[in-house]
C-alpha cells in the first residue's frame, strides 16, 4: 500500500487467483499482462495500465492477432474479466498517459460499464469496433493517436484523438465533445437529450467530413437547451449527403457547411 493509503500493485505480470477488493483506496494495476480469477471490487479508482510504454492493450473477447494495429494485443482483458469489476468504482481508468501501443476494443457480448470510464494513449491510435456503453456514467476517450469508435451510450461524453472516426451513433444523457478532426465512416446520428428533451450541449472543436463524398449524413440533436457548435468546416474535403439539426436551443457553424 503507498503512504496514500492507496494500492499499487506493478509487475510484468499479474495474476489474481480469486477475488481482489480495494475497498475505498484506489487501485493502480501497472502491467504488461494480466489474467484475472475473481471480482475486483472497490469504491476508490481502479487503473489498469501497461508497465512498458509500448505494450498494445486488448479489451474484450472479440480480440484477434491483428486487433492491435494489426498485430497481437498483449495486455488482454477478456469479456469474463470485464465482467469481474463490479460496479462501486469512483473511476475506471484503462490505459496509461504514457503510453504509445495501439488499443482496441471488440467484446463477442454487449457489454455496459457500471462506472465513469477512461480509456486513455498518449500517441496510440485507440480502436472500438463493439459498441461502448456506461449507462449515464461518463465517457472519456483521450489519445495524442487516431480514435476509431462503434456506437456509444454514456453520460458525459468527451474524445479527443488526432483523428476521429464515427462509425455508429452516439446517444448521451450529458454534453458531447469531440476535440480533433472528425471523419463519418457511416450516417450518424449524434443525440444529447438521454431520457430528457432538455438536451446537453453538443460541440466539435475542428472539422467534420465524410469518408465518401455525398454518401454520409450527420444528424445533431441537443433537445430544447443545448447548444450546437462546429470550429471547423463541415465537408469541406469530402462533403457530406445531408446535414440535419433535429434539435437544438441555438446552434453555430464557424466555417462553411457543404453537402451533396
Amino acid at each position: 500500500r503507498q503512504p496514500n493509503g492507496s494500492n499499487h500493485l506493478s509487475a510484468s505480470s499479474v495474476t489474481t487467483g480469486s477475488t481482489l477488493a480495494a475497498s475505498s483506496h484506489a487501485l493502480t494495476i501497472t502491467t504488461d499482462a494480466i489474467a484475472l480469477g475473481g471480482n475486483v471490487s472497490g469504491s476508490g479508482a481502479l487503473v489498469i495500465q501497461p508497465k512498458t510504454a509500448s505494450t498494445t492493450i486488448g479489451i474484450g473477447s472479440g480480440i484477434t492477432s491483428t486487433s492491435c494495429g494489426g498485430a497481437v494485443c498483449t495486455l488482454a482483458i477478456n469479456d469474463t474479466e470485464l465482467g469481474y469489476l463490479q460496479n462501486g468504482f469512483s473511476a475506471i481508468t484503462l490505459g496509461s498517459t504514457a503510453g504509445t501501443g495501439a488499443i482496441a476494443y471488440t467484446t463477442s457480448a454487449d457489454y455496459t460499464f457500471n462506472d465513469p470510464l477512461t480509456i486513455r494513449s498518449s500517441s496510440g491510435t485507440i480502436t472500438a469496433t463493439s459498441a461502448l456503453n456506461t449507462a449515464t456514467n461518463s465517457l472519456t476517450i483521450n489519445s495524442g493517436g487516431a480514435v476509431t469508435v462503434a456506437a456509444i451510450t454514456s453520460g458525459t461524453l468527451a474524445v479527443t484523438g488526432t483523428g476521429i472516426t464515427l462509425n455508429g451513433d452516439i446517444a448521451t444523457s450529458g454534453t458531447q465533445t469531440y476535440t480533433g478532426a472528425v471523419t463519418l465512416g457511416n450516417s450518424i446520428t449524434a443525440s444529447s437529450t438521454g431520457a430528457s428533451s432538455a438536451g446537453n450541449n453538443i460541440s466539435f472543436s475542428s472539422t467534420v467530413n465524410g469518408a465518401v463524398a455525398n454518401t454520409q449524413s450527420l444528424t445533431l440533436n441537443a433537445g430544447t437547451t443545448g447548444v450546437i457548435s462546429v470550429t471547423g468546416a463541415v465537408g469541406g474535403s469530402t462533403t457530406l449527403a445531408t446535414l440535419t439539426l433535429t434539435n437544438s436551443y441555438q446552434f453555430t457553424f464557424s466555417a462553411a457547411v457543404t453537402t451533396g
